[in-house]
C-alpha cells in the first residue's frame, strides 16, 4: 500500500488527478490553509492536506497501526455528507 505522502505527491504532480479531485469532490491540495493548532479531542495533532471551496479542510490524523485516517473540518462546524468534523 502506498504511503499518504506518496499519494499526495502523486496527486500534486498529476494535473489530471488533481483537477478531477478538485472538480468532483472539492478536494484541492493547493488549499492547505486552516486554523493553527488544530488537534483531536485526544490531543493528537492534525496535518492539513487539502481544502474545499467553502473553507473547510481535510486533515491527516497521527499514524496509528500503520494508518493515517483523514478527517474533514468544515468552516461552519457542521458535518458534511456524514464525514465527522473535528
Amino acid at each position: 500500500m502506498a504511503s499518504s505522502d506518496h499519494l499526495l505527491d502523486l496527486i500534486r504532480s498529476t494535473p489530471d488527478a488533481h483537477g478531477l479531485l478538485r472538480a468532483t469532490f472539492e478536494f484541492d491540495v493547493e488549499r492547505r490553509e486552516c486554523g493553527d493548532g488544530l488537534r483531536l479531542a485526544s490531543g493528537a495533532s492534525l496535518e492539513p492536506i487539502a481544502g474545499d471551496f467553502t473553507g473547510g479542510a481535510y486533515l491527516l490524523c497521527a499514524e496509528e497501526e500503520g494508518r493515517r485516517p483523514v478527517v474533514f473540518a468544515s468552516s461552519t462546524g457542521a458535518e458534511s455528507d456524514g464525514v465527522p468534523t473535528v
